[in-house]
C-alpha cells in the first residue's frame, strides 16, 4: 500500500520511526497514542432519558404556546364562558402533565436507586468520597420504595446522578472508572479497528500519595527517636560559595565557622550522628558535642540551607523510598519499629488494592487505612477538601484499559491539513508567549538593574518579582494572547456566528492561516510539544468510513507532551518505549525545574506534568525540592541573569548558559497548556467543520439568569421552563454546562428530569455565589452519545478520545546553533 499523501513519510534520516508526518512535514504525530474514554458505559445514562415523558413535554409545551398565541376571549360577560373554558383547559393540561411527569421521576428514581447499588458505582463512589459511600449511599441504596422523594433522599439521589454523569460521559483519566488505554496512528487501509480486550481492565494499581508518606516519616522520626540517623542535605536551590550562602528570596548569609563547617560535612549521605562524631572528633571550632553539631543543624534548617528529615523523592512508590531511607540506618530497635510499623501501614494499602471489585471490602480497607493513619501521625487522613486533582486522600489507584485501537490512513487523510494548520496557530501561540514574557522579563530586570546598579541579576529576584503572572493569580499574558488567538481564527474562519453549522476547507483558508500566523520556530523547547484530543463520531468502528466521518478536535493541550506524566507513563504496557520516543523527538536542550512539594498544585499523579526526567536534561532547583534528578541540579541562588546582545541569559555554576525563556520554558508551558481556543466568546457560536474535522462545538453561552427558574418553583415546573428555554433556543438533546461553581463540565441530557435538574441546580448556585449577570457555557455533545464506536467484550459502548503528540519539527530560535537549520 502507499502512503498516504497528508502522512507522507519525510527523509528517513529526518523522521524517527515512531512518528508520522502531517501535511508539509512541519509537524510529526506519534504513531502510540492514549486511548482515553469512561469507565462506565454511555448506555447506563441514556436509562435516565424518559422518551414518554420528553414527547409529552414538547405537546405540553406546544398546547402552552398555541392557547397563548390564540385570540383572547371578549371582556366582560360576553367572554366570561371563553375565559373559563381556557382556564379549566389550561387546568386540565397541567394536572395531566404533572401526573406524568410524577410517574416518569418515579420511574427514574428507582434506576437510580438500582444503579447505586451496582458494584462498580458503589467501588467508585467509595474511592471519591469514602463519607457518602458509606451511611448515606447504604441508606438511599436500602430503601424500600422511592416513592416518597424526601429532600435527603433528593439530594442523595442528585449526588448519586452526579457521579453516574462523570462516569458515563466523561473522558476522565481516573482509577478504573476512566482507565488508561492505548492506540496506534498508522498509515492502514482500516479507517478504525478496535481489540476489545477481555473485560475492562488489563492492570490496576494502588498508589500512595506523598504527602501521607511524608507525614508517616516525620511521626516514625520521633516517635523512635531517628532525628539523629536522618541525613541532612543542602537545600538544592541554595548555593554555597565557601561560607558565603546565598538563598532564593531571602538575603545572603555569611555562616559563622562551626555552620560552615557543618554545611560542608553535609552531601546527602552521612546521618546527623554521623556528621556530629566526624566534627566533634576533628575538633572543629565551637562543636565541641554532638548536641553542638545538632544545634547548628536545627539553626541551618531553620535559615533554609538545609533540610533534615526523611523527605522521600517524588516516585511510583514513595513507601519504597522510606523503607530504602529507614534500612540505611544502623539496626536498631527503634529503626526496625519504624519499619515494622511501615510494613503494616504497606499492609492495609495491599488491603485495599486486593479489595478491588468488591466495593464493601475497598471502602472497609480505605477506612482502616485512614483510622491507621491517624492513630500513628495525628493527622487526618485528608486534605484540601472539595478541591479537584489535589491528591485529597491517602491513596490513589490508576488502571490499564484491556480494549485497544488502531486509526487507520484514511481518517488522518482527511483532517491532516486542518490539523496542520491548528498545529501552526499553536506554534505561534507559543512564540507569541515567550514574547510576552520575554517583554515582562525585559522591565523587570530592567527595574532591578535600577534599583541595585548591578547588571548581574539573581534569577530568584526576577521570578520573585514576575511570580503573579507566572504561577500566581495574577494576570498573565497568555490572558490577552489567547484572546488574540480567538480573534486570529475569527478573521481566519470568516467570522462564524450565524446559523448552527459552518463547513469550510482547508485550501481556501491556508493563506489566511500564513498570513495569521505567520511564525518561524516555537517559543521555547517544551513547546516543541502540543497534545491535541481527536473524538471520532462513529456509531461503531466498522461505520468509521474516509470521507463521512466526523473527527472533533477536544482540547489542545499546547506547549506540552502530557504522555510523559506520571499516570500516563506508569499505565503503559512497556514505559521504556515512551522514554525511547521522547529521546528520538531530540527536544533539546531542554532545562526543567524541579519543584517542591511544598508548592500547592504538586501531587503524586498530575503535577508536575514531566515525569520522564532524563540524563540529558538540564536540573535547576527553584525552592525546597525532594530530589529525584537523575544527574547534577542547579541551584536557584547559584544562577544570575544579564543581557548578551539584547537578550536576557542565564549563567550558573560549571558554565551553565542558557536563554531565560529556556530556563523558565517549562513553567511557562504550565500556564499555556489550556488556554488554546478557536472562536471567541459570544453569545452563541456554530459548529466549525473543516474538511472532516470539527474545530469547534455548537455553544450558547446565556446568562445564568436567563436559565433561573423560581426558587419556589417545584420539579415540574422547573423541568417545563428549563426545557422551554433550551428548544427554543436550539439546543440538542445532549449538552455539556460548564459553570464556575463546578470544575468539571456538568453532561446533560433533556429527556431527563433528573439531569436537568443537575442544571437547575448550577444555575442556582451560579446565580448565588456569582450574580444572574454571570454567563454560562452550554456547549454540544459532540460526538453525540449515539457515536460511541469504543465497544468492550460485552458490546457495551464507552465515549472516548484520542490523546495525540504532535511534535513540531522546526527549533526554537535561543536553542539554534549559529548555522543550525531546523530538523
Amino acid at each position: 500500500m502507499s502512503t498516504p499523501t497528508l502522512l507522507r513519510q519525510a527523509a528517513p534520516a529526518a523522521l524517527a520511526e515512531h512518528q508520522l508526518a502531517l501535511t508539509g512535514g512541519e509537524f510529526a504525530l506519534w504513531r502510540t497514542c492514549s486511548l482515553r474514554g469512561a469507565g462506565m458505559p454511555v448506555d447506563w445514562i441514556d436509562a435516565l432519558a424518559d422518551d414518554a415523558l420528553w414527547q409529552r413535554t414538547l405537546t405540553h409545551l406546544a398546547a402552552a404556546a398555541e392557547a397563548a398565541a390564540a385570540p383572547q376571549p371578549a371582556p366582560g360577560r360576553a367572554g366570561k364562558a371563553d375565559r373559563a373554558a381556557a382556564r379549566q383547559a389550561q387546568q386540565q393540561r397541567e394536572t395531566a402533565y404533572r401526573a406524568d411527569f410524577a410517574e416518569a421521576v418515579l420511574r427514574q428514581a428507582a434506576a437510580v436507586q438500582e444503579f447505586a447499588r451496582w458494584p462498580l458505582v458503589r467501588e467508585a463512589v467509595a474511592w471519591q468520597n469514602p463519607r457518602f459511600a458509606g451511611d448515606a449511599l447504604e441508606s438511599f441504596c436500602r430503601a424500600a420504595d422511592p416513592g416518597g422523594r424526601n429532600s435527603r433522599w433528593r439530594q442523595r439521589e442528585k449526588t448519586v446522578v452526579g457521579y453516574l454523569q462523570r462516569y458515563c460521559t466523561k473522558n476522565d483519566t481516573i482509577g478504573f472508572f476512566g482507565p488508561v488505554g492505548w492506540a496506534d496512528l498508522s498509515e492502514d487501509e482500516a479507517p478504525l479497528t478496535v481489540d476489545p480486550g477481555r473485560g475492562l481492565l488489563a492492570e490496576r494499581t494502588v498508589y500512595w500519595e506523598s504527602w501521607g508518606i511524608d507525614l508517616l516519616g516525620e511521626a516514625l522520626t520521633e516517635r523512635h527517636g531517628l532525628r539523629a540517623e536522618v541525613a541532612p542535605r543542602r537545600n538544592p536551590s541554595v548555593h554555597v560559595d565557601g561560607d558565603t550562602v546565598r538563598r532564593p528570596y531571602r538575603k545572603a548569609l555569611v555562616l559563622p565557622p562551626a555552620q560552615a563547617a557543618v554545611v560542608r560535612a553535609c552531601d546527602g549521605r552521612a546521618s546527623a550522628r554521623e556528621i556530629a562524631e566526624e566534627l566533634t572528633w576533628l575538633g572543629a571550632p565551637g562543636l565541641a558535642t554532638a548536641q553542638d553539631v545538632y544545634a547548628a543543624l536545627e539553626r541551618l534548617v531553620r535559615q533554609g540551607v538545609l533540610t533534615w528529615d526523611l523527605d522521600v523523592p517524588f516516585g511510583r512508590d514513595p513507601a519504597a523510598g522510606l523503607r530504602a531511607m529507614l534500612a540505611r540506618m544502623p539496626q536498631a530497635p527503634g529503626r526496625d519499629a519504624a519499619l515494622a510499623e511501615l510494613a503494616e501501614v504497606e499492609r492495609l494499602r495491599g488491603r485495599v488494592a486486593e479489595a478491588g471489585g468488591d466495593p464493601v471490602a475497598v471502602l472497609a480497607a480505605l477506612t482502616d487505612l485512614a483510622r491507621d493513619f491517624t492513630e500513628r501521625t495525628g493527622q487526618v487522613a485528608s486534605r484540601r477538601a472539595g478541591e479537584s486533582g489535589a491528591g485529597r486522600t491517602l491513596l490513589f489507584e490508576d488502571a490499564r484499559r484491556a480494549a485497544t485501537a488502531r486509526l487507520g490512513g484514511g481518517l488522518l487523510e482527511d483532517i491532516g491539513p486542518a490539523l496542520d494548520q491548528v498545529l501552526r496557530s499553536a506554534r505561534w501561540f507559543t512564540s507569541a508567549v515567550a514574547d510576552g514574557y520575554r517583554a515582562e522579563l525585559d522591565a523587570l530586570y530592567d527595574q532591578a538593574v535600577r534599583d541595585t546598579g548591578n547588571p548581574s541579576v539573581p534569577l530568584p529576584t526576577l521570578t520573585f518579582l514576575l511570580g503573579p503572572r507566572l504561577v500566581g493569580d495574577g494576570a498573565k499574558p497568555t490572558d490577552e494572547l489567547a484572546d488574540d488567538l480567538r480573534a486570529r481564527w475569527d478573521r481566519v474562519l470568516g467570522h462564524p456566528a450565524e446559523g448552527s453549522r459552518v463547513q469550510l476547507a482547508s485550501a481556501d483558508l491556508a493563506a489566511a492561516v500564513a498570513e495569521e500566523f505567520a511564525c518561524d520556530a516555537p517559543g521555547w523547547t517544551a513547546a516543541r510539544y502540543h497534545s491535541p484530543d481527536l473524538l471520532i463520531a462513529a456509531p461503531d468502528a466498522a461505520s468509521a468510513r474516509p470521507g463521512e466521518t466526523l473527527v472533533v478536535l477536544g482540547e489542545l493541550h499546547t506547549a506540552l507532551n502530557t504522555l510523559e506524566g506520571r499516570l500516563f507513563v506508569e499505565q503503559h504496557p512497556d514505559p521504556a518505549s515512551l522514554w525511547d520516543m521522547v529521546r528520538a523527538d531530540g527536544v533539546l536542550p531542554r532545562i526543567v525545574p524541579m519543584l517542591p512539594k511544598s508548592w500547592r498544585a504538586v501531587g503524586s499523579r498530575t503535577y508536575p506534568p514531566l515525569t520522564m526526567l532524563l540524563p540529558e536534561y538540564t536540573y535547576w532547583s527553584p525552592g525546597q525540592d525532594s530530589g529525584g534528578a537523575p544527574g547534577e541540579v542547579l541551584p536557584a541562588a547559584g544562577l544570575t541573569v544579564h543581557r548578551e546582545d539584547g537578550r536576557l541569559q542565564v549563567t550558573g555554576p560549571g558554565g551553565f548558559r542558557a536563554d531565560l525563556i529556556e530556563v523558565l520554558g517549562e513553567l511557562i508551558s504550565m500556564v499555556t497548556v489550556t488556554r488554546f481556543g478557536i472562536l471567541p466568546t459570544r453569545d452563541h457560536t456554530p459548529r466549525v467543520t473543516v474538511d472532516r474535522l470539527v474545530l469547534a462545538r455548537e455553544t450558547w453561552r446565556p446568562t445564568a439568569g436567563e436559565l433561573l427558574v423560581g426558587a419556589k418553583a417545584d420539579e415540574a415546573t422547573e423541568y417545563l421552563e428549563t426545557v422551554r428555554w433550551l428548544t427554543e433556543h436550539g439546543v440538542p438533546r445532549r449538552f455539556f454546562l460548564v459553570a464556575p461553581v463546578e470544575a468539571k463540565p456538568t453532561y446533560i441530557d433533556t429527556r431527563s428530569p433528573l439531569l436537568v435538574q443537575l442544571l437547575a441546580r448550577t444555575v442556582r448556585r451560579t446565580v448565588e455565589e456569582y450574580g444572574p449577570d454571570t454567563r454560562i457555557t452550554v456547549s454540544e455533545m459532540l460526538p453525540d452519545g449515539d457515536d460511541c464506536w469504543l465497544r468492550d467484550d460485552q458490546g457495551r459502548r464507552y465515549v472516548s478520545e484520542l490523546r495525540v503528540v504532535a511534535v513540531d519539527r522546526r527549533l526554537p530560535e535561543a536553542t539554534r546553533n549559529e548555522g543550525e537549520q531546523e530538523s
